[in-house]
């Protein structure tokens, strides 16, 4: 892919990110990527892997960030919130699966 590609994806998403609410709201992240990706000359499915690949920093950094309102899930029962989010996980994970095999 590149440097150049990847440094280009990573500011669209960026920017779709940062103008997501006041300019683009119909616009998703790993969508804008992809076009992003495509626009820079690289095939479809690179393009959705790579999108994929860089939802990882954000959506670690929005758990992240979030973490500070959370405290009063830990006098929670936290079993329901493990499950629901590996399941989460799981059902994401197939269905990229299944998306970049269609």
């Amino acid at each position: 892919m590149g440097l150049f590609k990847a440094i280009v994806l990573g500011v669209v998403q960026g920017l779709t990110e940062f103008l997501s609410v006041p300019l683009t709201p119909v616009v998703s992240r790993s969508g804008s990527t992809i076009a992003g990706g495509i626009f820079t000359g690289l095939d479809a499915p690179t393009s959705t892997r790579f999108s994929f690949f860089l939802s990882i920093p954000a959506i670690t950094a929005a758990i992240i960030g979030n973490a500070h309102g959370m405290e009063h899930l830990y006098d929670q029962n936290s079993v329901p919130i493990v499950v629901g989010t590996v399941t989460a996980g799981m059902a994401g994970a197939l269905a990229v699966e299944f998306m970049m095999r269609g």
